[in-house]
């Protein structure tokens, strides 16, 4: 009984031993989501839009590849998915393509804190939608400018149950957002700094 218990314990602390090693490769995906409600007043016409509510989701895949023990280089490919609350406003479909860096901190043994920057180029489209008001004007698509997006992932967490997986959790970004669209007579640049409620969980294998 006794050895059985030791043995159990050895395998249990083998479970929590420094996953990540120089020269390791992982992929990993990860799902997210964010509520968002805010008051907006939107003057149309005599028309006004008020405290509208959104929601959105986004799913990520990517390939990563440790430098040292505690350093991690990654390749990412975003698609988020922003859900107005009103037919009448454009859901709009973003993607978003660019490495990023993470930096280990053992927190206990198997859990680490990840925070993590990247720098992304970005795209995306919208379908804007109308009401029953409109029924001769059909729904159209309009491209979104490509833009630049940083992005840093302060409260990234990772778990690692084994020298194979990793379970990973974030709670938000900062993010800064630039982009270009063309007018009748000027090019106009734009720049948004903001923070990101949306949390995300995904997992990472190790190879």
């Amino acid at each position: 009984m006794k050895k059985t218990i030791l043995l159990g314990l050895g395998l249990l602390m083998s479970l929590c031993l420094n996953a990540q090693k120089a020269g390791q490769n992982t992929f990993g995906f990860s799902v997210g989501g964010s509520y968002i409600d805010h008051n907006m007043d939107i003057a149309l016409s005599e028309f006004y839009i008020s405290s509208e509510t959104a929601g959105g989701v986004a799913a990520t895949a990517e390939f990563s590849k440790f430098l040292t023990d505690d350093f991690r280089l990654s390749f990412s490919a975003l698609y988020g998915l922003q859900i107005p609350d009103n037919a009448t406003i454009a859901r709009i479909h973003a993607l978003a393509i660019g490495p990023s860096f993470a930096f280990y901190a053992k927190l206990a043994d198997g859990l680490y804190l990840a925070p993590e920057m990247g720098g992304f180029v970005t795209l995306g489209w919208y379908r804007t939608k109308y009401n029953s008001r409109y029924p001769d004007i059909p729904s159209t698509v309009s491209s979104v400018p490509v833009g630049f997006l940083l992005a840093a992932n302060l409260l990234s967490f990772e778990y690692k149950p084994s020298e194979k997986l990793g379970i990973c959790f974030s709670a938000g970004s900062l993010q800064v957002a630039w982009s270009r669209s063309e007018g009748s007579d000027k090019v106009n640049t734009n720049v948004e700094m903001s923070l990101n409620a949306a949390s995300s969980v995904g997992l990472r294998f190790y190879f």
